[in-house]
This record gives C-alpha cells, sequence and structure tokens, in this order.
C-alpha cells in the first residue's frame, strides 16, 4: 500500500518557493516554509495571501478559503523543527550548486531516514547535489515555472541513483497539488522545457542584435503566431498536423534554415551592452522596454490573470 506524503516543507521562501509552497496549502496540505530570516518569511507570507486573494477575486476560490488555507502554512527559521517529521522537503534557494549541496548536506544529517530530497533547480541535475547526501536513491529534481501557484508543468528529474519509488512518491504528491509532472528520464543540463525556451531566447536576441526585428516585433511574433498554437498542441503534434501532415517537407526546410539560425555557445554581446549600461528589465529599466514600478506590477498581474482565464478554459474543454 502507498504510504500519504503528510508532511511536506519547503525550503526558500523566495519568489519560487513562496508559491511552492502555496500550491499545497492550496491542495489542504500543511506546509512547512523555511528560510534564514523572519522578515523573508513575512514577505512569503504577504505574497502567498495575495495570490490567494486574487485567485478568490478571479473565482477560483471562495474568499472566505483564504484564511484556513493560510493557517495551512506554518513558517519558521529553524530547520531542525521544518523538517523533524517531513516526507518530503523540496529546497527552492538560490541557483548555487555549494549552496544546494550545503543545504541537502544538513537536512540528510537531521531528517527522518524516508523522507525523499527535491530541488527546484532549473539547471543543476540531482547527481551533483545527491552527492552530498547518503540517500542517492531519495534525491530527485522537482523543477516548477514561474508563477509556480499557476504554471501545471513540474519535471521531476531522476539521476541514475533515484529509485522508481521517489520518483513515484514525487509524482503522486504533485498529481494531488494539480500539478502535472514530467519525468526527465536522464539528466541533461536545463532538462526539457528550459533547453527549449533558451534555445528560443538565443535567436530572439539575435535577431534583434542584428537589426532584424525590434524586441517588441519579436514578442509579437511570439504571442500572435505559434505562441496560440502551444497551449493546444505541441510543437511535435503541430508538425504532423501541419498541411502536409506529415514530416517529409522538414528535410528540405532544416536544410535551408538550420545553417543561418544562431549557434553561439557564448551569450551575445547584445547582452553584455544591456548589462554595461545597466538596462537589464523591470528590476532596474530600461530594459527593451520602459518600467514603472506601478507598470511593473500592473502587467504582472495582467499576465497572471491571462494566465488563469487560459488555464480555466483549457480545464472547462476537457471536463
Amino acid at each position: 500500500m502507498k504510504k500519504e506524503v503528510k508532511n511536506v516543507v519547503v525550503i526558500g521562501a523566495g519568489r519560487m518557493g513562496h508559491g511552492i509552497a502555496e500550491t499545497f496549502i492550496r491542495t489542504g496540505k500543511d506546509v512547512f516554509l523555511c528560510d534564514l530570516s523572519t522578515p523573508l518569511l513575512k514577505e512569503a507570507v504577504d505574497l502567498v495571501e495575495q495570490e490567494l486573494t486574487e485567485l478568490s477575486e478571479w473565482g477560483a476560490m471562495p474568499r472566505g478559503e483564504i484564511k484556513p488555507t493560510m493557517d495551512r502554512l506554518h513558517c519558521t527559521t529553524l530547520l531542525e523543527e521544518a523538517v523533524s517529521s517531513a516526507d518530503v522537503v523540496i529546497e527552492a534557494v538560490p541557483e548555487n550548486l555549494e549552496v544546494k549541496k550545503g543545504v541537502f548536506q544538513k537536512l540528510d544529517a537531521i531528517c527522518p531516514e524516508r523522507t525523499v530530497f527535491a530541488s527546484n533547480s532549473s539547471f543543476f541535475g540531482p547527481s551533483e547535489y545527491a552527492s552530498a547526501t547518503n540517500r542517492p536513491d531519495r534525491v530527485l529534481g522537482a523543477h516548477y515555472f514561474y508563477p509556480p501557484h499557476l504554471i501545471p508543468l513540474v519535471e521531476v528529474v531522476r539521476s541514475e541513483s533515484t529509485s522508481d519509488a521517489s520518483v513515484e512518491i514525487a509524482c503522486d504528491l504533485l498529481k494531488s497539488s494539480e500539478k502535472t509532472p514530467l519525468v526527465v528520464k536522464k539528466e541533461v543540463r536545463g532538462f526539457i522545457a528550459n533547453r527549449l525556451q533558451y534555445a528560443l531566447q538565443r535567436e530572439a536576441f539575435y535577431l534583434v542584435e542584428q537589426g532584424i526585428a525590434s524586441a517588441e516585433d519579436i514578442d509579437i511574433a511570439t504571442k500572435a503566431s505559434y505562441g496560440l498554437r502551444m497551449p493546444f498542441a505541441g510543437i511535435v503534434e503541430n508538425l504532423e498536423m501541419s498541411g502536409s501532415g506529415n514530416f517529409e517537407p522538414l528535410e528540405a526546410i532544416w536544410e535551408l534554415i538550420f545553417p543561418h539560425l544562431c549557434s553561439t555557445t557564448k551569450p551575445l554581446s547584445l547582452f553584455f551592452e544591456k548589462l554595461k549600461r545597466r538596462e537589464i528589465g523591470s528590476k532596474t529599466s530600461p530594459g527593451f522596454y520602459d518600467w514603472t514600478p506601478g507598470s511593473k506590477d500592473a502587467r504582472r498581474k495582467e499576465v497572471r490573470q491571462d494566465l488563469f482565464k487560459l488555464l480555466k478554459a483549457l480545464s472547462t474543454d476537457k471536463g
């Protein structure tokens, strides 16, 4: 008989960690959220409450459910207190391998033997941080996507040492929190979705750097064409349903276009020029767009609401 995961812990209360914890409390689980300082945890709690309030405004949950949902979130700066009864711990600290290994080493020393460890790392494979533990069979990746309280996909990344039982525990837990787990069968830098995403980013910035298109044009091209198809049919399925209905034309097309695609293995010079001028986006403004604190927050909320509407429409369609 499968053992139900009752005690979930999230280490790191930042941009991803608070949202990961939120997915579990929304689906009925009590969660410990642990970070280094009380102010960081307070900020995380405020963000969770803000996002739950938005969901309530959009009709996803009754307003009266916000408080009981928040009551399932338990914050602490004491790692031992957070993990003493943990079934699953999800690490969401900054993307620094040595920091992550230090966290896993501490967890290995104080967690119950049954505890499964997962990392939200976007790039590091589980074998890289599992080496800091004595339980590599119970270590895997659980890569969420921003914003984690809305995006369904979570990549479950296994190493050669990760047991089938640990993968099953992780996938069952994710499904119970209304996520879509995708098992990455072999460790590879960037996993699946980020490799696709960064290949697209590289070509996008190359086109801007070469003066072929503006950043605004790139965004229009993305949003007004294949971006509209992607929620309904993915890359491979779209190809197989294209006008010809088969792969045969691809050989000639690929031979024509592949030699002209950006293949640099280093960041583009446009990127460094922007960094030098501190034109790095909404954090400092400008990036390619001009931002104010008000416009940034408004646009982020608008995007979250659009994501919610799309997810709701897709769910209704499947139902």
